[in-house]
């Protein structure tokens, strides 16, 4: 399930931090409204047209 590499299982889910430019969003996993907002993006199939900062959840200190 978690490779499914078009955007249908909603793992590669990331959190967008900061856009300065676009989201194609190519997944059928995000609601109209959600990429609208351009909060959340499937890393897995969409497409960033400038620059993005996203928040991947790893953090040092509980490596």
């Amino acid at each position: 399930m978690s490779d499914c590499r078009r955007g249908e299982c909603g793992l590669c889910v990331m959190d967008v931090l900061s856009l300065d430019g676009q989201i194609d969003h190519r997944d059928v996993f995000l609601s109209e409204r959600e990429k609208r907002e351009n909060t959340r993006i499937c890393a897995c199939v969409s497409r960033v047209v400038g620059s993005v900062t996203l928040d991947t959840a790893w953090r040092a200190e509980c490596a």
